[in-house]
Parts: structure tokens; sequence; C-alpha cells
């Protein structure tokens, strides 16, 4: 009968195995990068159909980044508007992306950022 501390000693090499193999099936996990969007901070205030240049961090950018391309979507209480991306097609390691803000309802929206993850900016308020 082998001890139950033993098994866990028999298993560590094995699971360290797996962790670095990625699953086990050998296929590897893509790298996840959530970048912090720096503009607009929270409280900018845009006007439809002014244009502006979304900046975010490229602090802890994985080397192993597998998806590359952005889209930039505009979210109003709580719901993406994935009908209507402001950018799509931009390189995420460029760091910034310009658009043009849609003529939309007064309130408070976000941007959310999505790559191979997906980031949201803070609040920020829309005035027509």
């Amino acid at each position: 009968m082998i001890h139950s501390k033993t098994k866990a000693l028999l298993a560590a090499p094995l699971l360290t195995a797996i962790v670095l193999a990625g699953t086990i099936d050998g296929t590897a996990h893509a790298a996840v990068w959530d970048p912090t969007i720096t503009f607009p901070t929270a409280g900018a205030v845009w006007i439809g159909g002014t244009t502006h240049t979304v900046t975010w961090s490229l602090r802890g950018e994985p080397t192993e980044l597998t998806d590359k391309t952005g889209v930039l979507y505009l979210e109003h209480n709580g719901i993406i508007d994935v009908d209507h991306p402001l950018a799509s097609g931009f390189s995420m390691l460029a760091g910034h992306v310009s658009i043009t803000m849609p003529f939309v309802l007064a309130g408070e929206y976000r941007l959310v950022l999505l790559g191979d993850s997906g980031d949201q900016s803070p609040v920020f308020i829309d005035i027509l």
C-alpha cells in the first residue's frame, strides 16, 4: 500500500510536466495579455463626431502573444456594441488607435479593448 504522502511526491513531476506542456494532449495555452487603457481617463468628455486617440499600456506584453490584432468597442450601461466597432484590425503592439466618437445619446460610456483578452477604460462622459 502506498502512503498518501508518497503518492503526492510521485505525482509532482507529472503535474509539472503537464503545466510545462500546456495540457495533457500537448497543446499549448495562448498567452493572455490584458493591457490597461490609459486614455480616455475617468471623467473625459467626448462629443460625437470628434476624433480621439485611445491609448493603452504596453507593459506586461508577453513575448509569445498569439493574437496581435485588436478591436475597440463602445460600452453603455453594461452593453457592448459589438455590431459597430470603433476600430478593428489595428496592432495591439502600437499602444494606440485613433477613432471618431459616434453620435450617441448623452451618458456614461466605456471603451472595451479586445485582442487576446479584454480591458475596459474608466467611465467617461459623452455629450452631444
